[in-house]
């Protein structure tokens, strides 16, 4: 009997060490991570594809649920804001120009011309001044 007690006494302890540890994780990761799960989850974009879209800009296929994953990351975070200080003012007024009644849409639209800009710069700073 006292065996069994200590048995249960032990996974006790063991699974509330787990639920423990399952919180600080929870807690601990970053807001860009939680963010982009929430709106992966919000728009049923599997998790590896969306973190694709935030780490490599890599986008497997241009469903409305991937383009309202864009939205919601837009509305989220001060992407526009970054991208304003980051572009020549003429680049950036052509692609924050861009207008569409659906913001799913519209953001997709903005996203893209933003990798062009980013591709254009990439480009640019790789070659050496004449």
């Amino acid at each position: 009997m006292l065996q069994r007690n200590t048995i249960c006494k032990m996974r006790l302890w063991l699974i509330s060490a787990f639920l423990v540890s399952l919180s600080v994780l929870a807690t601990s990761q970053p807001s860009v991570v939680k963010t982009a799960n929430e709106c992966a989850k919000d728009n049923k974009v599997q998790l590896k594809d969306a973190m694709g879209i935030m780490m490599k800009y890599k986008i497997k296929s241009r469903t409305h649920n991937v383009k309202c994953f864009i939205n919601c990351i837009f509305d989220r975070f001060p992407i526009l804001d970054v991208a304003k200080k980051k572009f020549k003012a003429e680049d950036n007024q052509v692609c924050l120009s861009i207008k569409n009644d659906d913001k799913c849409e519209e953001s997709f639209s903005k996203f893209e011309c933003f990798l062009k800009l980013e591709k254009k710069l990439n480009k640019n700073k790789g070659q050496s001044p004449k």
